[in-house]
Parts: structure tokens; sequence; C-alpha cells
């Protein structure tokens, strides 16, 4: 398996078929030529069966048997699928892990072909342009390998969620099979129909996020996630909720990464988040100050230079004094420095011998209040 780790499926699948399946490298060398000359119609794909239109000299038509994957592979695959989060989270994402390849590619005996051509070798031309044409396919579809094995995607999927989540023992086993995203219990349109509660009857928002509930297991061990950190965004994500409901914030779904990290830190374990994320310390330190006085804004104004007019910048000279020097959007005075945001407010921040400039207060319209 290690010479395929780094190998397109179109490449695993021919290279199996001669390693694995037993075929005749050089007769399937052959379908390579025509495969590049475009010369393999619509393939059609179906448990155990690919078929299609090949044109060479002569047209044929062309079919190609795969077995279907024994119980026995299906089994150890589904294990080794749900004992690793990270080929669980792959396939539900879309992907096939390339450690599939060990089941999935076809052994000796499991590949055959029958073409409506003259030539009695195997594989003909035809059929074996068409592997050449399916191996392409695979790159473009990978779980196309799996249907021909016998199981559709949504057949491997629903598996994988059953099974994990029977393992987590998160989900009643009566409600496994639910297809994903199916409400089963609510109509849109009679609920339309109903007449909204007044607001006074609604549920009474609690004064702060309910408490956390225990895990029912913890995160697989190979899964990379740790549970103090999915506590800690769990509780992140109930705050931000809490806030949004109370009018006192927003979700922050706008906010950019970096953005985000800021806010994390402004309420978090700084050195911690600095570690994680690779932002120096004195510098997420500054800006989760900036934060905590102005939020957003307050770090935009922390971080983000502009050129005012002197006579914006007036109204700071008078507040420090004729000794003030100006610069870009900024008045600095010894130790003190305000500095104009783009919305006409003013920002008070102070020099730190390990910081620089940190922000020390929250905006006014009036620098002389802020100093």
């Amino acid at each position: 398996m290690d010479r395929h780790m780094e190998q397109p499926w179109s490449q695993r699948w021919s290279d199996g078929l001669v390693e694995r399946a037993g075929m005749d490298a050089d007769r399937l060398s052959r379908g390579r030529t025509a495969r590049k000359m475009e010369q393999v119609g619509a393939i059609e794909v179906e448990p155990g069966i690919v078929r299609a239109v090949v044109h060479t000299t002569s047209e044929a038509r062309t079919l190609i048997g795969v077995a279907p994957l024994a119980e026995s592979r299906w089994e150890t695959a589904m294990g080794l699928i749900t004992s690793q989060a990270s080929l669980s989270a792959a396939l539900l994402s879309g992907e096939l892990p390339e450690e599939l390849a060990e089941f999935l590619l076809p052994a000796r005996g499991e590949v055959s072909c029958d073409c409506s051509c003259a030539d009695g070798g195997e594989p003909c031309v035809h059929a074996a342009a068409l592997l050449h044409a399916v191996g392409d396919l695979f790159d473009v579809e990978p779980f196309a390998l799996m249907l021909i094995r016998g199981r559709g995607r949504n057949d491997l999927l629903t598996e994988v969620r059953k099974r994990r989540s029977q393992l987590l023992g998160v989900v009643e086993p009566e409600r496994i099979d639910l297809p994903r995203g199916v409400d089963p219990g609510v109509n849109a349109a009679e609920s339309w129909r109903h007449d909204p509660k007044p607001l006074e009857t609604s549920p009474r928002l609690p004064r702060q996020p309910g408490s956390l509930v225990t895990l029912a297991a913890p995160p697989p061990s190979d899964s990379g996630i740790d549970e103090s950190d999915l506590r800690l965004l769990v509780a992140d994500a109930a705050s931000r909720a809490h806030s949004v409901l109370t009018g006192d914030g927003d979700t922050g779904l706008s906010l950019s990464t970096g953005a985000d990290v800021v806010r994390r830190a402004a309420s978090g374990d700084v050195a911690r988040i600095s570690a994680a994320t690779k932002v120096p310390l004195d510098e997420l330190s500054s800006a989760a100050q900036a934060w905590q006085f102005g939020g957003a804004p307050g770090l935009r104004v922390s971080r983000r230079k502009w050129e005012p007019t002197s006579e914006q910048l007036q109204p700071g000279i008078l507040a420090l004094g004729p000794n003030a020097r100006a610069r870009a959007n900024r008045v600095s005075l010894l130790r003190s420095q305000l500095r104009l945001d783009e919305d006409g407010l003013w920002w008070l921040f102070h020099a730190d011998d390990e910081l620089g400039w940190v922000l020390a207060s929250e905006s006014a319209a009036d620098p002389v209040d802020l100093v």
C-alpha cells in the first residue's frame, strides 16, 4: 500500500488490475491509447457492472464485471472506518480515503470482460480502453468505485453514521436510519398558517447561557480534538447566541478568522491561543486588549492607518497640547496617543514597554473626554 499513498485513484486502479487482479499488463496497456483518443463512449455504472460503446477500428459494446465486495471485507473496512474518526470525517465530507484502496481494489478472479468484438483475448483493446476510462472516472468521482463493488454512496454514509452513533451512544438506534436532513414532524405550510404567539407569552430568556452537558463519550483519540477545547468552543457559541437574543451583540459570523481569534483571546487564555494559532504573544495580547475596550472597531483602529485632513486632526492636537505631534490619523504626546477612526470617533492609546501602543479606553466623539 505504501506505493499507492500519493497516487490518484486512476493509477491505483490500473496498478491493482495487474498486481492484484492478475490481468495481462501488455494487453491492458493497449487500451491506454484508445482512451486518450476519446474513443470510449458514455460510461454506465451500476453495482458490479460497467458498460460502454468503444470505438477503435470497429465499434464494440463492452461490459466489465466486477464482483461485489465480500461481506467479510465490507465488515473489515467498516471496522477500520469507524475506529478512526479521520476516516469517518473524510467520508462524510465527500472524500474516499486512500486507506480503503486495500479493500476496494479487485483481486484475482473478481474482474471479467465481455465484448462484442472478435478478439478472444482478455482484456481486448475495447475492454482495456474502458478499464482505463473507468480509472479516470474514479479521479473525478471516487465513490463510483464503491458503487461498482456493490455499495452505493448513500448506503456507505448511512452505515458510517449508524456505526459512529452507536459507538458514541448519542443516537437512538431506531432514529439512525432517517435520511439526513429530513424533518419527520413539522409541516412548513401548516406552521405558516398558524398565528405567531405574542412575544410576552414566549419563554423568558435566562439571565445567562445554560451549563454545558457532559459528553456521552470523549472525542476519539485519533480525531485531534481536545475535549477542553471543544468545551470552550461550545461555551463561546452559547454565549454569542445569548448575547444576540438579549440584543447586546451579534453572532460574530461575519468576522475574519484573524478577528475571531482576537475576539476569543479577549475573553480566554491568550497564551494558549497564541501557541495554538502561532500568533506572537505580544501581538495577540495587544490586539485582545483593543478588543476588550472597543470590540471590532477598537481592533480596527489599533491596526489601520489612514490620512485624515489637518482640520479633522485639530481637536486631537488641542486636547493633547501644542507639543503634540500628528502623523496619519494619530496625535501623540510622550506616552499618550489619540487616534481618529474613519467614523469620526477618537480613541486613547498608552505606550507599553512590552506591547507598544495599547488601547486604553472606549471611543469618544470629543478627544477632551479621553484625556
